[in-house]
């Protein structure tokens, strides 16, 4: 059984990896001229603290070693879900079973009123990564577009790399999906006291951007392309169901580019784990056994950069909340809370300390006293 993988990232990989423990032979296609990397470390990579050998996930030979015919520089061009027949510049070739893991694409929105010449780019490839590392140099003028997860971090990396920087949000407080309005004031004042300038609730066209360059991190799509162009179901994602498979049998689709019935918080950890089992069950479907189900479970954001040491999982906030602060012990720029909804703990919170951190996530769904 020859099963193919259409996308060379987190899913990707480990959904090659996984089919091929199943014993299946393994064709995993990649569209890009470069071995498979870690998607996070990419601001470390643009703004120059790493090199690209620093950030794959394994060497070349490593899939020789695991099997894994991996075929770089050959976006897939055409795929049939029926016959399972995966087209590129190279050839066509039919599979036994495919998984589709195509990921996603960041976020660009129209900015007509820009000042011409001024360059705006996107970090989302090790392209990407290049083209910005050209532009960074100590002394220049970095704007940053979205002050999420990766507007942080490419904040405070760029911060690092000598650059003077602005962070332009369009909502009222910093990493709302992650932090109650207490974190994300305590988060901006983080950054202004290392001298980064945030600017809060301001939507932009383009007028009023300066400095040298601008990096856009205001979000990502998932990438539908193949699956649309296949006829597959599509909507946010590619449709999958609890086996991570599509309407059309022998068909899966893992990370990103997936939309199962249950929502869940897009990551490299989460769509590594939705690759090994469509991965494994792209292979049980080719040999004709039965699939397992995915069981979709909390995982949390932990990120260190420099002083700002940032842990979040479950419910951020909302109207309905209770926060509840546990300060004993904590210094100012230190911040813990737990979110309690309906009598329950739904999320859990750190700034500046993971103490208790790990404790407190694992009764996430238990009754709690606010």
């Amino acid at each position: 059984m020859h099963i193919a993988i259409i996308g060379a990232g987190h899913a990707g990989v480990e959904a090659a990896l996984y089919a091929r423990k199943a014993g299946a032979e393994v064709t995993l296609f990649s569209a890009e001229p470069v071995l498979p990397y870690f998607r996070p470390r990419l601001v470390s990579l643009a703004f120059g603290h790493v090199e690209l050998d620093a950030i794959l996930m394994h060497p070349a030979a490593w899939y020789e070693t695991q099997g894994i015919r991996l075929r770089l520089n050959s976006p897939v061009t055409a795929f049939d879900p029926a016959t399972r027949r995966i087209t590129t510049a190279d050839g066509a070739g039919t599979f036994d079973a495919v998984v589709i893991a195509s990921g996603a694409n960041p976020v660009k929105p129209p900015l007509p009123t820009a000042p011409a010449g001024l360059p705006i780019l996107s970090l989302w490839s090790a392209a990407d990564a290049a083209v910005i590392r050209a532009q960074v140099k100590p002394g220049r003028r970095l704007t940053v577009l979205g002050g999420g997860i990766l507007g942080i971090e490419t904040a405070l990396n760029a911060h690092e790399a000598g650059l003077s920087v602005t962070v332009i949000e369009r909502m009222e407080r910093l990493m709302p999906l992650q932090f109650a309005p207490e974190g994300s004031a305590l988060l901006h004042r983080l950054l202004t006291g290392l001298g980064i300038t945030v600017r809060m609730g301001v939507t932009t066209t383009g007028a009023g951007l300066d400095g040298d360059f601008v990096v856009l991190a205001i979000g990502s799509r998932p990438d539908l392309a193949i699956a649309s162009a296949a006829g597959l179901a599509t909507s946010r994602g590619t449709r999958v169901d609890e086996r991570l498979q599509t309407a059309v049998s022998g068909v899966f689709a893992a990370g990103d580019t997936a939309e199962l019935s249950s929502p869940f918080r897009s990551s490299a950890r989460e769509a590594g784990a939705q690759g090994r089992q469509a991965g494994a069950n792209a292979a049980a479907a080719a040999a004709g056994l039965p699939l397992q189900p995915y069981v979709t479970t909390l995982l949390p954001l932990l990120f260190k950069s420099g002083p700002v040491d940032l842990a979040s999982e479950g419910l951020a906030w909302d109207p309905d909340c209770v926060v509840k602060r546990l300060d004993e012990g904590l210094g100012p720029d230190q911040y813990r809370a737990l979110i309690i909804k309906n009598g329950l703990l739904a999320g859990v919170q750190a700034i500046g300390t993971r103490k208790e951190f790990d404790g407190w996530t694992q009764c996430i769904g238990d009754p709690v006293t606010p």
